[in-house]
């Protein structure tokens, strides 16, 4: 009897989850250890993005400059026609299958982007990219949305409960990771507002000082 399609759905939702502890302790130790969020980003997507054998992935982040756009913070494999594109690539939230996973904060997953005419302004991307199927997977932190996982596959693709449900812990955990990332930013950000007053206060003082002597 030959292997029916789930089979293979089976199997690789079996080694997610066999994998998951590991990956959920390293992008842990990553956090830990890296000088900045990206270096998180990428160690989650390459050890993600080969166990669920996608093409290549993304990680998008709301823009500081403006809420209702997410710019591309990190890729793994992404093709290299385009990559010389990467820090200008911007997505409306709500827009696309990686914007409405933000939007509606769920995931959102497209088996096959040519057999959907509502994609159809997406067809162009994905020939150019190579890429006919995806899921797109919203960071769902404490404070809210922050941005999307996604993952790109040449071939056209189905996601068991399993599999989906290991995507979006994973998802979750770099959610909270990207929230912690920003407290630290505002905490170095207010010290270093700290040590410039600091500093003021010391030229004030020393001038004070010396106006006083030559008195």
């Amino acid at each position: 009897m030959s292997p029916s399609p789930t089979d293979g759905t089976d199997q690789r939702a079996e080694l997610l989850q066999q994998r998951e502890l590991a990956v959920s302790r390293e992008i842990a130790e990553a956090f830990l250890s890296a000088s900045s969020p990206v270096g998180v980003y990428r160690l989650a997507l390459a050890r993600v993005t080969p166990l669920v054998e996608a093409s290549f992935a993304s990680i998008f982040i709301r823009d500081a400059a403006d809420h209702d756009l997410l710019r591309l913070v990190c890729a793994q494999n992404w093709p290299q026609a385009s990559a010389r594109f990467l820090d200008r690539i911007r997505i409306r939230v709500g827009r696309g299958p990686t914007g409405r996973a933000v939007a509606e904060t769920r995931a959102v997953e497209v088996e096959d982007v040519f057999g959907d005419p509502a994609l159809e302004d997406w067809w162009e991307i994905a020939r150019e990219l190579g890429f006919v199927s995806l899921i797109a997977l919203p960071l769902r932190g404490d404070e809210g949305v922050p941005g999307a996982l996604t993952f790109y596959f040449r071939d056209p693709r189905t996601f068991s409960d399993g599999e989906r449900g290991v995507l979006e812990r994973i998802a979750g955990q770099l959610a909270r990771m990207v929230e912690r990332a920003d407290l630290i930013d505002d905490l170095r950000d207010s010290n270093e507002r700290l040590r410039q007053r600091n500093r003021e206060l010391e030229r004030q003082i020393r001038s004070g000082a010396a106006g006083g002597g030559a008195s």
